[in-house]
């Protein structure tokens, strides 16, 4: 049996899709489970590899659903397809719903399948299957890194993302803190802070599977609700979360925010910049203040 299990889509909404994977793998053991990419999202596909409830990762031509002959004699060759081409069906985060359980929806999935999972089920994970760290770890002046993610997918959106004069007072502010080596990830389209000491180490033109691997040698890792902050939730990083209500979601602060137990989210009524910098630092120092830091003089 051959069964074309996710939701083909932008990165955080293939791996929002991955409950339905698990699903499969339970209700069909012995099924070929296969995970549909689309094209424009493709550099996600090794994430996937060595996941347990996914044989084959395929990759449509098409950017978010299939367009091609190839695409569909893939689709029809399937025992069981999941919608791949979804459909939103309304917009119920202000009300109950999470991004996992909403991508279930989209995916045409029903309500009495997704209550039949786990609780841990529902919680996408990763496999970590690498073996060798990206970072310098030869670096001994500063031991505490920060994995900073500061744009959402979308780009550069006001109520979305930081903005930079947010961004710089956080920067500074957190040297109040202690000494933090802060990496910026993200498009290379994206603002680079750039004002002076302690400007971020500029990681943007590491391909998207080499900034998530960097970001997990880090000691922590900061982000909005984009598909990487998902990603690096679905790895259980030591991570913090800036949301805003951008989608409507005033009175559901969660339904954004990763599946990660080692998460704390920050939420932004109307624009990011309305986030505590004071807490988000002190939650990065108590996140962190168990690292022991070795600083030359003159570094610091």
């Amino acid at each position: 049996m051959k069964i074309l299990a996710g939701r083909s889509g932008m990165l955080g909404d293939t791996l929002s899709a991955l409950p339905i994977a698990t699903f499969f793998r339970k209700k069909y053991p012995n099924a070929q489970i296969i995970w549909p990419i689309g094209k424009r999202f493709s550099q996600g596909s090794p994430l996937y590899i060595n996941h347990p409830d996914i044989d084959t990762i395929f990759v449509f031509d098409g950017d978010e659903k299939p367009t091609s002959k190839r695409d569909w004699d893939m689709v029809n060759s399937c025992d069981i397809v999941i919608n791949p081409t979804p459909e939103h069906p309304d917009n119920r985060y202000p009300n109950e719903f999470d991004i996992y359980s909403e991508s279930w929806r989209m995916a045409g999935l029903g309500e009495a399948e997704w209550k039949s999972l786990s609780k841990q089920d529902k919680v996408p994970k990763l496999v970590k299957w690498w073996q060798e760290p990206v970072v310098d770890k030869n670096r001994k002046q500063f031991v505490k890194t920060l994995a900073y993610w500061p744009q959402a997918g979308y780009g550069k959106e006001n109520k979305r993302n930081a903005s930079l004069e947010w961004r710089e007072k956080f920067l500074t502010e957190l040297t109040n803190y202690g000494p933090f080596l802060v990496h910026q990830f993200g498009s290379e389209n994206d603002d680079l802070l750039d004002y002076g000491w302690p400007h971020p180490i500029d990681c943007r033109k590491l391909s998207f599977f080499d900034q998530i691997k960097k970001s997990l040698e880090c000691d922590i890792v900061i982000g909005t609700d984009s598909g990487s902050a998902l990603i690096l939730g679905a790895y259980g990083c030591n991570q913090i979360s800036l949301l805003t209500d951008h989608w409507g979601n005033t009175n559901n602060p969660m339904a954004l925010s990763t599946n990660n137990p080692n998460n704390t989210t920050f939420f932004g009524i109307g624009s990011a910049d309305n986030i505590s910098i004071e807490e988000v630092c002190k939650e990065v120092y108590q996140r962190t203040k168990y690292i022991n830091t070795q600083i030359d003089n003159g570094d610091w």
